[in-house]
């Protein structure tokens, strides 16, 4: 019963980890580097 409240604040701590080196391999390019 515990394992969706730890999922949900599992989750987006995840994808954060997960999206935050695409974004900075990606904001040079973006700004036009």
């Amino acid at each position: 019963m515990l394992l969706l409240p730890l999922a949900a604040m599992f989750l987006p701590a995840f994808a954060l980890t997960t999206m935050l080196p695409l974004v900075l391999a990606l904001a040079p390019t973006r700004l036009g580097a």
